[in-house]
């Protein structure tokens, strides 16, 4: 067996890749493998790490299997950079609740003494 080669990307991060129709796509890395892992008939390259990356388009998305490094032209961003982009996204934000300047009991107290002064 050989040794098995580092992969360069983790999982996670944002690249582009050129794939096999001449398309250009930017995917997030979903799972890293090498060539013919997933094949029993063929014997695993370990010296070939692949990468599977899931690509969001107008119909849903697009997985794509076994892009090796080759194809893929540059990160665009590290899985870090994205997570805290998407937990910075305003959706994500906890807003406080306001603070009342009388509690509830003493709300009701306020309105039980109202109406027993009303009838004086």
């Amino acid at each position: 067996m050989a040794k098995k080669a580092h992969h360069i990307h983790n999982v996670g991060d944002i690249v582009t890749f050129s794939f096999f129709d001449g398309g250009t796509y930017t995917g997030k890395i979903t799972h890293l493998t090498y060539q013919g892992d997933n094949v029993e008939s063929v014997k695993t390259k370990y010296d070939m790490p692949t990468y599977k990356i899931h690509v969001d388009n107008h119909n849903g998305f697009t997985i794509y299997p076994c892009i090796t490094e080759h194809r893929i032209k540059r990160k665009d961003k590290t899985a870090l950079q994205a997570s805290k982009e998407f937990i910075s996204r305003p959706e994500f934000k906890v807003s406080k609740p306001k603070v009342k300047t009388k509690s509830e009991l003493d709300e009701a107290i306020d309105a039980q003494k109202d109406f027993i002064n009303r009838g004086q």
